[in-house]
């Protein structure tokens, strides 16, 4: 079978995949902006005021910022351990943006510090330039690397998801993927620049949002949502994540087979006192579900479904003629949890690798009531 997924998501993070996340969704122009992660912040500097969110379907996602590309923009040390080890492992960078004039040179994100010193290397510096997308960082003192896209075309007054992706390309060099996706139209650019000299430090770096960490360079438009990913996000990674929020869709074995996401599958029975149990997150958390098949034919009067479960697990069993199984005594008394007649759901969720799905993954597959039991 073939579904249409658009799993509303926005830049959905957790520890697991992100580094930090700043949804620039404070009630306040006042407010910093903090890490949905881990509470780090950025001060803010100029008054970045505040906007709509750009997002069509922003779960966790209420606003976002407006910079004036003269002198508004957020800043903060990012000396740690985990952000440093940014120039020896993969990565990637998002952010939502929606730019008001496409001219110049405009900083959405950097990583560096202060000055062009040794000591101070630009890990990477995500800006528009004009129309284009570029890439820059350093290496060495003060050795810079420019990387601009060509045939972008990106537009003022539009709304664009921008994906940096960083990933080695060798033991000194990077490969850089570039990914455009405008909001209800969808890719719009792709490309990649390979053999890329690593940046090699980056002591004393600082995050800054809204200008090139240098103070020039300023954002004139609106922002909404940065994240930094701990692997290098995939084109149909981003499709996962971002979804509806942006008016796209996709084919959920096309992304499976790309290896970005991962199926999985749930199957709930109602129990006697109307609770919906999860069978794959039964018996001390067990999975009992072996597979599930839904058939939907046109020719037929109804959609059916065959379920394979485990019979028993650890004493646990869901045979309907065990009345001593834990299973069977959900409700404090016996009454089998599998059995004719009981109500049964399927659903299941495509997500990005390594990440548990959240309510609105779920897509049902089928519902209905169990007429055999073998």
């Amino acid at each position: 079978m073939r579904h249409m997924l658009q799993p509303h998501v926005g830049a959905r993070t957790d520890g697991t995949s992100a580094l930090a996340h700043w949804k620039l969704d404070e009630a306040s122009a006042t407010d910093n902006a903090a890490d949905a992660l881990s509470a780090y912040t950025l001060t803010q500097s100029g008054s970045p005021q505040v906007r709509a969110s750009l997002f069509a379907v922003p779960p966790g996602s209420t606003g976002a910022r407006a910079f004036d590309g003269v002198n508004d923009y957020f800043q903060g040390l990012g000396n740690t351990a985990a952000l440093e080890a940014l120039r020896d492992s993969d990565f990637a960078v998002s952010a939502v943006v929606k730019p008001d004039v496409v001219s110049g040179n405009r900083s959405i994100v950097a990583y560096n510090g202060p000055t062009s010193a040794a000591d101070d290397n630009s890990q990477i510096l995500l800006n528009l330039s004009g129309s284009e997308i570029r890439v820059f960082w350093e290496y060495s003192t003060s050795t810079n690397v420019s990387n601009v896209t060509t045939g972008a075309g990106l537009q003022a007054n539009k709304i664009y998801l921008i994906v940096v992706a960083v990933e080695d390309d060798s033991t000194t060099t990077r490969r850089i993927r570039v990914y455009a996706f405008e909001k209800d139209v969808g890719l719009v650019h792709e490309e990649t620049f390979t053999g890329q000299t690593k940046s090699d430090d980056g002591d004393l770096a600082q995050w800054t949002i809204g200008q090139n960490g240098r103070g020039s360079e300023y954002f004139d438009g609106t922002i909404d949502d940065i994240a930094v990913w701990k692997y290098p996000l995939s084109r149909d990674a981003a499709f996962l994540l971002y979804g509806e929020t942006f008016g796209i869709s996709y084919d959920e074995e096309t992304i499976y087979d790309s290896d970005a996401g991962v199926y999985h599958l749930r199957v709930r029975i109602e129990d006697a006192n109307g609770t919906l149990r999860d069978l794959t997150d039964l018996a001390h958390s067990q999975d009992l579900v072996v597979s599930a098949d839904v058939s939907d034919d046109i020719d037929q009067p109804g959609a059916s479904a065959t379920v394979s479960v485990v019979r028993e697990v650890d004493s646990w069993s869901l045979a309907h003629d065990v009345q001593a199984s834990p299973l069977n005594q959900l409700t404090g008394s016996y009454a089998a949890l599998v059995d004719l007649n009981s109500r049964i759901l399927i659903d299941t969720a495509v997500i990005p690798q390594g990440m548990t799905p959240n309510v609105w993954d779920w897509v049902p597959l089928f519902e209905g009531y169990i007429s055999a039991v073998d």
